[in-house]
């Protein structure tokens, strides 16, 4: 894959898809059948990384937020476990659909990765200190 300072912001690959049909000054394409051959093996290497590790990271997610549910706005609600199947679905429906809209919307990883390094970088930056003052101050009351 070519590298240069005229690439454009986000995903890398997304400059190759103009040198597809792209003519070169010679009347040669661009970009040679094996180079368009691997740009396409490459574009569903990445397809095929964010579907599974989706899974991965979605599961995680929506056990955290059921838990922060119950310990800051609805208590009512039971474990992960002990949920009824329906209710069970409608909580994964309903954190699934933003989720796939905004990844449908979305068409740059650099907004994805600017936003989750605001949300790593704020957790690391406000919670991180009150959590170590938390420990310090439990350490000194033993």
């Amino acid at each position: 894959l070519r590298f240069g300072t005229g690439m454009p912001s986000g995903n890398v690959l997304k400059h190759f898809e103009q040198q597809f049909t792209e003519i070169g000054g010679d009347g040669e394409p661009i970009m040679s059948k094996g180079e368009q051959y691997v740009t396409n093996i490459t574009w569903l290497i990445m397809a095929a990384s964010i579907i599974m590790s989706f899974p991965l990271l979605f599961l995680p997610m929506r056990s955290s937020f059921l838990q922060l549910c119950r310990s800051m706005c609805l208590p009512g609600i039971p474990t992960l476990e002990k949920l009824e199947p329906s209710t069970h679905m409608a909580i994964t429906f309903g954190l699934m659909v933003p989720l796939v809209i905004a990844g449908i919307c979305i068409d740059s990883l650099t907004t994805v990765s600017k936003l989750k390094g605001a949300i790593c970088g704020m957790s690391v930056s406000l919670m991180l200190p009150a959590v170590m003052k938390i420990c310090d101050v439990r350490k000194q009351n033993r």
